[in-house]
């Protein structure tokens, strides 16, 4: 007996079909796929995704849709991460009340209190990195003469290849110069004062900077294939089919002639010499997939830091996950990014700072006491922290500045310039002195908030150099 066949025939054989006849319908499984040997990859056993460019670029690509694998699962991930890095924009607070104006007009104007903010964190969830820089945009076309907070594009968002160095790998602050790579490969430095924003990765690679989400795509594709699986299998499988015993083969046949004869279907009457059953498949395979499944969920919550429940698995918490716990976990997932965001945007806000002192914006020196703060509100944390606080202010343990600056959600210029309004406006008789002097309103109470002291995860700080 000749047990090899020649590659013509193989080819033959390989692309018969198997006929699946199913309420009326075909669905036909090639033969190809199963005597051909699956490549491992194919089946997720082994990681698609070993380099830098391959993580982002299939992240860019899942986001947005343009992958067969993991695309929802994919922006659930940065989009929550994002929510929970960017929070409700940035505020700046400072004792300076001219600073504090000029801040408050460069976030506006830049939109750095909402969108853009939520979209370079967004870029950096997906990249692990970010470059920006400050700029000078004098009057043009009868708008007034502005600090512009610019993002540089990189390859994967149809921007600049850029290429980062730095004096000391493990101090981004110090860059010594940045480079835009050709695609012959050769690299032409590029001009600016550059901040380098770095989430992923570590120092032995400056521009390699792998995301959480990028070290869980084999896992994220995973549980696409595994989706697909089951659907596949109750397309094919997951229908009921009615089974007749009879006594002889005779009245089988009968039968059988009679139900071609009526058309007879699910959901009719039946009467006649047999036992009608109605058999469906076996769910053990089913299990499998469903048991991988929950642990490929667990892998992706575990790393990505967003709750196991959020991606729809809620009996896999324990009945002690309270609201306030889950909170703070997410919380503690994004709090190292938050505190990269918080010195990075204090570094351009500084460069913003010093050219404005150069064009004429902003008179006086470089004023480095003032603080950025990325509000992060959770209602149940907001609730605890405001009677806490409350409890404290009436103490004197703290003073009115301390108890404002702890709260989210605040805005430390625009809030206390509506106060000093409102008093100015509404004078009641316990806001003035006793002799009834409206310039002493706001006497020993500080119109704008100094220095946070550590709530809501505010950094106390000078430049990102220790200054």
């Amino acid at each position: 007996m000749n047990l090899f066949v020649t590659k013509d025939k193989l080819k033959k054989l390989v692309r018969k079909e198997i006929q699946a006849l199913t309420e009326g319908e075909e669905d036909s499984v090639t033969m190809e796929s199963l005597l051909r040997p699956t490549p491992v990859s194919g089946s997720g056993v082994s990681n698609e995704y070993k380099t830098y460019d391959e993580q982002v670029t299939a992240t860019y690509k899942k986001y947005n849709g343009k992958d067969d694998l993991g695309t929802w699962l994919v922006r659930t991930i940065v989009d929550t991460r994002t929510a929970f890095i960017s929070g409700e924009g940035l505020s700046v607070a400072t004792e300076d009340e001219n600073l504090a104006e000029f801040y408050d007009k460069v976030l506006q104007q830049n939109r750095l209190k909402g969108s853009r903010f939520h979209n370079m964190v967004k870029a950096s969830e997906m990249e692990g990195k970010q470059l920006l820089t400050a700029t000078y945009i004098p009057e043009k076309n009868g708008k007034e003469p502005r600090v512009k907070i610019v993002t540089q594009n990189s390859k994967f968002a149809g921007g600049k290849d850029y290429q980062v160095y730095l004096e000391d790998s493990n101090d981004v602050t110090d860059i010594k110069k940045v480079t835009e790579r050709l695609e012959d490969g050769t690299e032409v430095e590029l001009k600016g004062d550059f901040i380098f924003v770095r989430i992923g990765g570590d120092s032995s690679k400056v521009n390699e900077t792998p995301t959480r989400c990028g070290l869980i795509l084999q896992q994220i594709d995973n549980f696409s294939r595994s989706l697909n699986v089951m659907r596949r299998n109750n397309h094919l499988f997951a229908r009921v089919t009615p089974f007749f015993k009879t006594d002889t083969m005779r009245d089988a046949n009968t039968l059988m002639e009679q139900i071609k004869k009526l058309g007879w279907q699910l959901g009719s009457s039946f009467a006649g010499p047999a036992d009608l059953d109605l058999k469906v498949p076996d769910v053990g395979a089913m299990q499998n997939v469903q048991a991988e499944l929950l642990s490929l969920t667990k892998a992706i919550s575990s790393v990505s830091g967003i709750p196991i429940h959020w991606f729809g698995y809620v009996d896999a918490m324990s009945n002690r996950s309270v609201a306030e716990n889950l909170f703070e976990a997410i919380n503690n997932a994004t709090i190292q990014e938050r505190s990269i965001w918080q010195e990075s945007i204090y570094d351009v806000l500084l460069k913003a700072q010093e050219i404005a002192i150069d064009n004429g914006l902003l008179s006086g020196s470089v004023n480095r006491n003032f603080e950025v703060n990325i509000p992060l509100i959770s209602f149940a944390r907001s609730v605890e922290l405001v009677k806490n606080l409350s409890l404290a202010y009436h103490d004197k343990v703290i003073s009115r500045a301390d108890y404002q600056n702890a709260l989210p959600g605040i805005d430390p210029y625009q809030t206390n310039k509506m106060i000093k309004e409102d008093k100015l406006n509404n004078a009641r008789p316990d806001d003035v002195d006793q002799n009834n002097d409206p310039s002493q309103l706001s006497k020993g109470k500080p119109d704008y908030i100094g220095p946070n002291n550590g709530a809501n995860n505010n950094i106390k700080r000078g430049d990102r150099n220790g200054q």
